[in-house]
């Protein structure tokens, strides 16, 4: 017996189960992220900027091997190109998301400590969720390129 229907599978494709595995990956990483930055700020009450890196780099981290592993199924040794790419976009990510977070807490700092969590973890979340699609791109085009199956004719000549 299938585990899914026939009307999810029959329309199933390497590039929508890549994005759906990249989904995924990114609610993983999102919660993760949010959770350890909700501890620090809202549990330890850490200056929101300092918090919002630690979380970033960490997620960050994550999100790199998740993908790397599980999105795009690469193994063996990581190279140099594809961590010097990735950490850059996420480098990216982190000045925008850092502005944000500050924004958020300049703008809360007098308000409830609740307020100005929640505050700093809707800038986060914002943040990542406008530049999501564009990580998307960028990995898929420049960092973890599909490896192309060799044509018939290809694998004739290897033999």
């Amino acid at each position: 017996m299938p585990l899914l229907p026939t009307s999810i599978t029959r329309h199933r494709t390497p590039g929508r189960d890549r994005l759906a595995r990249y989904t995924l990956t990114s609610i993983i990483v999102t919660v993760f992220s949010l959770t350890l930055l909700a501890l620090l700020v809202g549990g330890f009450a850490l200056p929101a900027v300092p918090a919002n890196i630690f979380a970033t780099i960490l997620a960050a981290a994550l999100s790199f091997e998740l993908s790397r592993r599980y999105v795009w199924r690469h193994q063996g040794p990581r190279r140099t190109a594809q961590l010097t790419t990735f950490f850059s976009v996420a480098a990216t990510g982190l000045v925008l998301s850092t502005l944000a977070v500050g924004l958020a807490s300049a703008l809360t700092i007098h308000s409830s400590h609740l307020v100005h969590t929640v505050a700093v973890l809707v800038a986060n979340f914002a943040t990542y969720g406008l530049i999501w699609v564009g990580r998307y791109q960028v990995s898929h085009r420049l960092i973890f390129k599909p490896i192309p199956e060799p044509t018939p004719e290809e694998n004739a000549t290897l033999e």
